[in-house]
């Protein structure tokens, strides 16, 4: 009996301190975002390089967290490299309509671009990689603006207010359509979680592409030019 309890507790510890590891690989990301939660394996690499470093090992405290921390980097980033995510049930289909008004008060309607490429940008003004990121959006916009059959940009606000978003852009740039969605109606359609998000829609308004980290302008613009060869080929 006294064998089984202390296998018990044991077993407790050590599921304690793999939640405890946890825990703390949650708050490095909402401290930093460096790592991308969305994909969740950086949490279980984390957790358990710590724990085998700290139990199993049986280094510091500090180091073991420090090495912990480093793998978790490490599997956030490899899972950065693709930011193209499979699981929306989205790809292939209509896009769902956005009917709302800028943050200038003008009326817009997502089915009046229906026939050019369209990217969907989802961001907010407090969100430190959707602020890294609007450089590459200025840079992709000056890209397509460029050629004759260029995406057209279009930010959705997320769960922001009209007059930090007109600031930032007034200070930022991006002379893009800036849509409103103050009932968050459009990011449930879409199903945004976290910003940045972006979404490519074809000329015939099915999604076909979808991101859940920061982009850049050449990787966006590569990937349209592909699709772009790829439906003058099928014609």
């Amino acid at each position: 009996m006294s064998t089984f309890v202390s296998l018990t507790v044991y077993g407790l510890a050590d599921g304690a301190i793999l939640a405890l590891a946890a825990l703390g690989f949650v708050l490095i990301y909402k401290a930093t975002r460096v790592i991308n939660f969305a994909q969740g394996e950086f949490l279980l690499v984390g957790a358990y390089t710590f724990y085998t470093a700290f139990v199993v090992l049986g280094l510091p405290l500090v180091l073991a967290s420090l090495v912990g921390v480093l793998f978790a980097v490490l599997a956030g980033s490899k899972a950065q490299v693709n930011r193209e995510t499979a699981a929306s049930p989205l790809i292939g289909k209509a896009a769902p309509p956005i009917v709302d008004r800028t943050i200038d008060g003008e009326p817009f309607d997502l089915s009046r671009v229906r026939g050019s490429w369209v990217v969907l940008n989802f961001f907010q003004t407090t969100c430190r990689p959707c602020v890294a990121e609007h450089p590459e959006l200025v840079e992709f916009a000056r890209q397509q603006a460029a050629l004759p059959d260029g995406a057209k940009l279009i930010s959705i606000v997320w769960n922001d207010n009209n007059a930090a978003v007109k600031k930032f852009f007034t200070d930022n740039g991006g002379g893009w359509p800036v849509v409103e969605d103050p009932d968050g109606s459009t990011a449930f359609d879409y199903g945004v979680a976290k910003v940045p998000e972006t979404w490519v829609i074809d000329p015939q308004g099915r999604v076909t592409v979808h991101y859940i980290s920061q982009i850049t302008a050449s990787e966006l613009s590569a990937r349209l030019q592909q699709m772009r060869d790829l439906a003058a080929g099928a014609g």
